[in-house]
């Protein structure tokens, strides 16, 4: 796993971009981690990471396959099949059938708001709004959110 670390986010906390490679094929990861928290630290998440990027790659696997990363693995190894879906009489509503692996984009929803035309995703407001009330005060902060 190839650690990079990125900008502080808060006072407690910076980005972190790990790269975790999963049969030969790298995929970037973005998280972030403690300011103070060291690389052998970081290096002990990687199943984690792991098992997130194996879900992201196959949103489809059942939830047997999603209770942990041991489990995703063996699924994967067995072939990647969904089981057929019963109704209560046994009748078949879905056929088994083999779950295909998506295209890693690294792409996770961010919640933006448009603000003058341009949009700002709301983790920069509120860290705008952070370094806004340490430098002015939170008053001031207030009554400009409010528009006083």
């Amino acid at each position: 796993m190839i650690i990079k670390r990125g900008a502080q986010i808060n006072e407690t906390r910076k980005n972190l971009h790990v790269t975790v490679t999963i049969d030969s094929v790298d995929y970037p990861f973005n998280h972030s981690c403690r300011l103070d928290e060291t690389d052998t630290e970081i290096q002990t998440r990687e199943p984690a990471f792991k098992f997130d990027i194996l879900r992201d790659l196959y949103p489809d696997a059942p939830d047997s396959a999603k209770a942990s990363l041991e489990a995703m693995e063996q699924w994967i190894l067995d072939g990647c099949v969904i089981p057929a879906i019963l109704d209560d009489k046994g009748k078949v509503l879905e056929p088994e059938k083999i779950a295909e692996k998506q295209s890693w984009l690294q792409i996770h929803p961010v919640e933006t708001r448009i603000i003058d035309g341009k949009k700002i995703s709301d983790q920069t407001l509120k860290d705008l709004e952070l370094l806004i009330a340490k430098i002015l005060g939170a008053k001031v902060l207030k009554d400009i959110l409010l528009g006083r």
